[in-house]
Parts: C-alpha cells; structure tokens; sequence
C-alpha cells in the first residue's frame, strides 16, 4: 500500500509541475552542484598526463563511491519518510522530479498544433529544441516521425526506466540510475577527453537499460494490439532492428512504434558531430502526415496506462 501511495503522488506531482522539459531544469541548482562537482573530478582525476589505463581505472573508482554515497543517502531517507503517510506523499512528489509524462505530451500536442496551423517552422523549432537535432531540412514526413521517435524514447526514459527501478530497488534505485544516466550523457556530450574516463559509467548505463528498453517495446506492441495498428508487424520489426542500436538501447522503442505505424524513423545519434543516423522499417510508408501524430499518442497513452496498472498489481501481490 505504501509503494502505491508514493506512485500515486509521483503522478499527481508530475501533473501539477510537468510543464518543465526535464529534470536538469526542475532542480537547476542540484544540476549546478553536480557540474562544479564534475569540474573538481575532471581537473583532478582525468589529467591530460596520466595514461588511458589510469583514466579508466580512476573513473571506475569515482562512479562507485559516487554510487556507495547515493545508496546511503537513499536508503537514510527512505527510512526516515518511507511507510507513512505523509512521509509516502512527500516521497511521490520526490519521485515526480524525475518524471516526464506531461511535458513529454505537451511537446508532441506542441507540434500537432504547430501543423493545424500550418506553422511548420515552429514545428521544426519546437522540434529540434526537444530532440537536439537540426531540423530545418525536414520535411513534414520526417518531422512527423521523428516526434513520434522521440516520444516514445522519452517513454522508456523518463517514465519506464525511473518507475522500473523505484519498484525495484526503491529510492537507491532510481536515485543511481538517474545519477548514471546523467553523468553518461554528460560524459558524451563533452566529447573524447571524457570518455575513457567515463568508459565504466557508460557500461552501467548499459545495463539499467537492458530491462526497461525492452519493457517499452512490450508495452508499445500491447498497445497496438488494444488499438488495432499493426502489431504483428512491430514484433517483426523490432526483431530485425532492435539490436542495431546498442546506444541507450532506445533501438527497441523505435522499431516497436515504427512497425506497429509502418513508417520510417530515422533515428539520430545526437552523440555524434553529424546527428549520424540509421533507417528503420526502410520499407514502411514513405510519405505520412501529422495526423500520425495523434495515432502515436494514443499508443503513448495507453502504455503508460498499461505499466501503471502493472506497477500497481505488482506491488500488491
């Protein structure tokens, strides 16, 4: 009952607060904190002069201590709220922070008005804010599937991957795989100096995403078969595409929902200088309009109404 009175408030809060895009920006000073604390690492432990065995191996001992520290300041405040009411509530609303369902609808619906109003521009500027990729070149197909793309990458994210491991673990476990997935992306998005030293954190993100990738694309799948799209052809197409995309594991999401639509997805690796990008479902339906949107919404939709009710049988069984 506990666990479902902090879900609960989780939803509630994300509600309430989910305008923002993200988390970085719900807790900026936390993020302020967390960037000077990777400035003093950088500076200390990942020297031009020390050799790439020594960047690996330090980097290794800075991510576990990092992730001792987390795991006793999760399990102190879990302890101290956890199992009381209003302890429960306050937890809920912690979790929120972390979430990003209502913000990541208000983007898409963003775009599908942008196209009722026949304002692409904003539609690629809206766009390219929330997916860092250029998209002034695209043309309504490829906006189109790409917000779908993104969509449903956010999905595993912000809503599977941190609900998955709070269920899981508790509190340390959404608390470090928050902690991991940051300091990952953070780790690709400063270029190579970072990435032997990142090179262990990189593994473990990993692996808090093996089980969550492929959640949402069973949740993705469930979901074109409640709502008739073409779920046969999702299964068909995330076996034959899943595995390309080892980055993040967000290649199990994108061939779900890009078979279960037959469309095209072009998914970007916004890791790299160009935004490289590989074709998945190449055969699907070459041009498509904005009203694919609104179909993508309603599978969105109906997977998170899906892994909440599955959250909440589990945690009373």
């Amino acid at each position: 009952m506990d666990f479902i009175v902090v879900l609960f408030a989780a939803i509630i809060g994300d509600l309430i607060w989910g305008n923002k895009k993200n988390f970085s920006e719900r807790l900026n000073y936390l993020v302020i904190v967390f960037g000077r604390f990777i400035d003093f690492i950088d500076r200390e432990f990942n020297k031009d002069e020390f050799s790439d065995n020594t960047k690996v191996f330090n980097g290794t001992i800075i991510t576990l201590m990092a992730i001792i520290i987390l795991w006793f300041l999760a399990i102190i405040l879990e302890k101290i709220l956890f199992g009381n009411f209003v302890g429960n509530i306050l937890i809920g609303f912690f979790v929120s922070l972390f979430l990003n369902i209502k913000s990541s609808f208000n983007e898409i619906k963003a775009i599908y008005n942008n196209f009722m109003d026949d304002e692409i521009d904003q539609a690629k500027d809206g766009l390219g804010s929330i997916s860092s990729v250029d998209c002034s070149e695209l043309n309504e197909s490829e906006i189109t599937a790409l917000a779908i793309d993104n969509l449903f990458r956010k999905l595993m994210l912000h809503l599977v991957c941190p609900l998955f491991w709070l269920f899981i673990m508790g509190l340390p476990g959404l608390l470090i795989s928050n902690f991991i997935s940051y300091a990952n992306k953070l780790t690709f998005q400063t270029g190579t100096k970072y990435q032997l030293f990142g090179k262990f954190i990189s593994y473990l993100e990993n692996i808090i995403y093996y089980i969550p990738s492929r959640l949402t694309s069973l949740l993705i799948i469930l979901s074109s078969f409640i709502l008739k799209e073409d779920w046969k052809k999702a299964i068909v197409t995330t076996r034959e595409h899943s595995k390309e995309k080892s980055l993040l594991n967000l290649g199990w999401a994108s061939a779900s929902i890009a078979g279960a639509l037959n469309i095209i997805i072009n998914v970007y690796d916004t890791y790299t200088e160009n935004d490289e990008f590989f074709v998945i479902n190449p055969d699907g339906i070459q041009l498509i309009n904005f009203d694919y949107i609104m179909k993508g919404i309603w599978i969105y939709i109906v997977s998170i109404s899906l892994f909440l009710v599955g959250i909440f049988f589990g945690s009373i069984v």
